[in-house]
């Protein structure tokens, strides 16, 4: 059994050879690895056998970038959303900070929204050459990812995520209740741009297996709002997303970090048919989820990642107390609870890696 058909197993609720295997290595933690005797001509997710790839798209507003200032410890840029940002230089890599954001009012939503439309320069061009992470552009990772013999996902933002960098947190928090028929507008306006460009990605011949729709709704121990306005404001155009890929047979992941746990009946009544990272110190319980969901959902991650920085006795006994029953059934994508930090060496994710082939296997 192939990556791809181990993963459209999972999303049947089948049961496979083992369970799945993904993770997100920081580009620092590579870098780490690589010192400790990691190849140097080959990628993480090619070495240690990843089930899953990822090609995203642009969602942006498309302004032109500009870089403003850039030193050892930070750079100063207009990003391509029109976003003045400063990213800062830290060990783990670049942390992001937002200085300034296009739109402040309505007007100027209307002023801009005529830009959020689907085109090809979202296809063939790279999303950002300024930002900390500058990626290929979608038909170049397409083109690299698709002749592998693995499970490709459409990965974009979803709404949420994708609108309020344009207004900042606060502010969108606030419209939300002061004017939640602008937000919807904007909300709707997103989901468009997200069908769009994959209707644009299939005329061009570049189809995916499933969708990964990226958002974070909570932060430890709370939703970032209540229930009542999730399913005001966004159910609808979650509805409406998994509606349109279900459409075409692909199963819809939707990764949120933080505490979702109130949230995720309503992410399954919207159709939803995975989710991740459920992030441990945030929260969620893998194995609560998994016994309350796990007929619906495929779950992905839950295993807390800073044992991964401890030991192996730490990382067996994490293993050992959640994959045996999150695999039970099928459903279950082995994976930290967020992404791999560079105080994982390579020897513990080595030994990660093996405790998922070891307690993963069926």
């Amino acid at each position: 059994m192939n990556s791809r058909e181990r993963i459209q197993a999972l999303f049947r609720h089948e049961v496979p050879d083992r369970v799945g295997l993904v993770d997100s290595p920081w580009g620092e933690t590579v870098k780490r690895w690589r010192r400790e005797g990691f190849p140097s001509d080959v990628e993480p997710a090619d070495y240690f056998g990843y089930d899953c790839r990822a090609v995203s798209v642009d969602w942006t507003l498309q302004f032109p970038e500009n870089l403003i200032e850039e030193t050892d410890e930070h750079r100063v840029y207009v990003d391509s959303n029109g976003i003045t940002r400063e990213d800062l230089r830290t060990q783990g890599g670049w942390t992001p900070h937002w200085l300034d954001h296009p739109i402040k009012t309505r007007d100027d939503w209307e002023r801009l929204r005529g830009r959020l439309v689907p085109n090809e320069a979202r296809i063939t061009q790279p999303i950002s050459r300024l930002a900390a992470t500058p990626q290929d552009s979608t038909a170049e990772l397409y083109q690299k990812h698709r002749p592998k013999d693995v499970f490709l996902y459409y990965s974009t933002r979803e709404s949420y995520e994708a609108v309020w960098p344009l207004l900042g947190q606060a502010t969108t928090w606030m419209a939300m209740l002061d004017d939640p028929a602008w937000m919807r507008d904007m909300f709707h306006a997103h989901a468009d741009l997200v069908i769009g460009n994959y209707e644009l990605m299939r005329q061009m011949g570049l189809n995916c297996d499933g969708a990964q729709m990226a958002v974070d709704l909570g932060y430890k121990g709370r939703t970032f709002f209540r229930r009542e306005v999730y399913r005001e404001l966004l159910f609808p155009e979650h509805r409406r997303i998994c509606d349109y890929f279900h459409s075409l047979g692909m199963p819809v992941m939707l990764h949120s970090c933080g505490y979702v746990r109130p949230l995720v009946p309503d992410f399954v009544e919207a159709g939803f048919d995975g989710l991740n990272p459920l992030e441990v110190k945030a929260g969620m319980d893998l194995v609560e989820i998994k016994e309350t969901f796990g007929d619906r959902l495929v779950i992905q991650g839950g295993l807390d990642v800073r044992t991964f920085s401890v030991s192996r006795e730490a990382i067996e006994e994490e293993v050992k107390a959640k994959v045996p029953i999150a695999k039970r059934g099928g459903g279950y994508i082995f994976a930290s609870d967020h992404s791999l930090p560079n105080n994982v060496s390579l020897d513990n994710y080595q030994f990660v890696v093996e405790m998922a082939h070891e307690h993963g296997t069926y």
